[in-house]
């Protein structure tokens, strides 16, 4: 797959290897410094602020949220393709408010173990899906990931672009050791980006969550540092 770029750090007082200023090579800004970017947030403009974290792939931009992403990500998430593994059947413009609005919290906890970012398109800006890194607490040594697309950009490559740079966060920036992802087992797309990603079935949880009425197995898939260190020498 594509040229996620690998985010290197800056000096971090946690020792973690990521300030918590979200300073990163792909975030722009100093102290009185604008972005030369804007981007588009339900088609209102937004300047990006000094240090907020942006990590830069070949066709996406993964920021951190504003409330005005709501409309965008309200948008996917009513979308009936996307309900279909949702643990929800329908969703409120109050439900992702709050949703989004604990994003924008994870932003400002020290240290931080939360990085939910908007998934936005280079050429254009627009909010097309979500991805993060979330640890238990914020010096674990593992994290989870997830992510989610808008259907109408399904089957373009885009979360696996989107989670392949996520994962070099994890392990280069956050010196994680492993990262885990759980998933719906009749979802075969997203079981084909984590397979593409190089992540391993670790177990099926069979019958493990109630969802739309019914009973659901689940899958887990990991990888662990040595394994994302070995995938990355083989595609560079």
């Amino acid at each position: 797959m594509s040229s996620a770029q690998h985010p290197r750090a800056a000096p971090a007082p946690n020792g973690r290897g990521v300030s918590w200023a979200r300073q990163t090579p792909q975030c722009y800004g100093g102290p009185g410094e604008q972005s030369p970017d804007c981007f588009t947030t339900n088609l209102i403009p937004w300047e990006c602020p000094p240090n907020v974290m942006i990590l830069a792939t070949e066709r996406l931009l993964l920021r951190e949220f504003t409330a005005h992403d709501c409309h965008a990500v309200l948008a996917y998430q009513s979308d009936p393709r996307y309900l279909r593994y949702a643990p929800w059947t329908y969703r409120l413009r109050e439900n992702v408010a709050r949703l989004v609005q604990d994003f924008i919290d994870w932003q400002d906890e020290l240290p931080r173990g939360k990085f939910q970012l908007a998934i936005a398109l280079r050429t254009n800006h627009q909010v097309i899906g979500t991805c993060g890194i979330r640890m238990a607490t914020g010096h674990a040594q593992q994290a989870e990931l997830g992510y989610e697309l808008h259907p109408d950009y399904w089957g373009q490559g885009y979360a696996t672009e989107a989670a392949r740079s996520l994962l070099a966060f994890g392990f280069q920036t956050l010196s994680l050791q492993r990262v885990w992802a759980q998933c719906v087992a009749e979802n075969t797309a997203s079981i084909r980006v984590l397979e593409r990603l190089g992540m391993g079935q670790e177990r099926r949880l069979r019958q493990h969550a109630w969802m739309q009425n019914r009973w659901w197995d689940m899958v887990v898939y990991a990888m662990n540092r040595t394994e994302w260190q070995e995938r990355t020498e083989i595609v560079e």
